[in-house]
């Protein structure tokens, strides 16, 4: 089982809740991982390989950008390295998207059971409140695009996921609500006013559906909040972190995070890497928390090159097959590289 917090420890928002080390050990145990670890191969890949520094306007060594794709396929194979998929996506770049079903079919049949979703509150009938499976833009119906499960209610997925993956599954969810209580959150249809209801909203279906170690929840509270409110939601996430995790999302808007505070996993843009194009201010995250970290969103064998170099946890992508594909490709990782 992975690190546990008991709702006092997290009613203090500064406390040390738990302990975390660069160690994979340690980090492979903090998500329940479900797939058998060979701790063998990876501990020698990870020996015998030298990550390179990356410093801006010189270019990567080879040889150690060689040994870091090796370094993730392998990983990946035992199970180090987590891929997660975005919203349900097997492909995105599909133009005729499978049902809810039949892409978590396809998900499991390329091994991957770790899911990231987004969480919005449908209020429309107030006097039953239904949490819903969607991005806002999907709940709104303003999509240009919309994933296999989008628009899914959360019990109606639960059962689905059950289905496919029976125990073996785990989902990192992101409740959307006003966090930052802007104009433009307050005036969007999908995103509640108070962040309490979606959150108690969530508590209910995570213990309707026994998820106790499947889960992690992707809050940052807001300590701006009036503080009957910031009560509540401390209140509720108390409850919550009794049975998931506790990630954060970082945008590249965002500071880098400097370390881990209360949360047991870090979830930032891979734009964070060094050499990424978009990365113009020179944000840099420490080392040792790129390992403790989950980038999003890799579609791409450059964005997969980013990760690998930073020896990150794992991804999230809205293409894991086209992932697995790059990492399978004899171009990707020579064996004979690694002698």
């Amino acid at each position: 089982m992975g690190l546990q917090r008991s709702q006092a420890s997290y009613l203090n928002r500064y406390s040390s809740i738990s302990q975390h080390t660069s160690s994979w050990g340690t980090a492979v145990k903090c998500l329940y991982p479900i797939f058998a670890v060979s701790l063998v191969a990876i501990l020698f890949i990870q020996k015998t390989t030298t990550q390179t520094d990356i410093a801006f306007g010189t270019a990567i060594n080879v040889q150690a950008s060689h040994e870091s794709r090796c370094w993730l396929k392998y990983a990946a194979k035992s199970g180090i390295f987590l891929i997660f998929s975005h919203r349900s996506y097997v492909d995105n770049t599909q133009e005729l998207q499978p049902s809810c079903e039949e892409s978590l079919m396809q998900l499991k049949g390329i091994g991957v059971n770790h899911i990231d979703l987004d969480l919005v509150l449908d209020e429309r009938n107030e006097s039953d409140p239904r949490l819903i499976v969607a991005h806002p833009l999907e709940f709104k119906r303003k999509s240009e695009y919309y994933s296999p499960c989008a628009n899914s209610g959360f019990d109606e997925m639960l059962e689905i996921v059950k289905k496919v993956f029976g125990e073996e599954y785990f989902l990192s969810m992101e409740p959307k609500a006003a966090w930052g209580m802007t104009v433009s959150e307050y005036d969007d249809a999908a995103l509640t006013n108070t962040p309490s209801s979606i959150l108690e909203q969530l508590l209910e279906g995570i213990e309707r559906h026994r998820m106790k170690g499947k889960c992690a929840a992707i809050v940052e509270l807001n300590n701006k909040r009036d503080q009957n409110e910031l009560a509540l939601e401390r209140n509720l996430m108390g409850h919550i972190l009794q049975h998931c995790q506790l990630f954060r999302g970082v945008r590249l808007a965002d500071k880098a995070p400097v370390s881990m505070e209360d949360y047991d996993i870090i979830m930032p843009t891979i734009e964070f890497h060094p050499l990424h194009p978009h990365n113009t201010d020179r944000k840099v995250i420490p080392s040792d928390l790129d390992r403790e970290s989950i980038f999003w969103v890799v579609d791409n064998e450059v964005d997969l090159q980013y990760a690998a170099d930073l020896h990150s946890l794992g991804i999230v992508s809205n293409s894991p097959r086209n992932i697995m594909k790059i990492m399978n490709d004899a171009k990707w990782c020579h064996e004979n590289g690694m002698q």
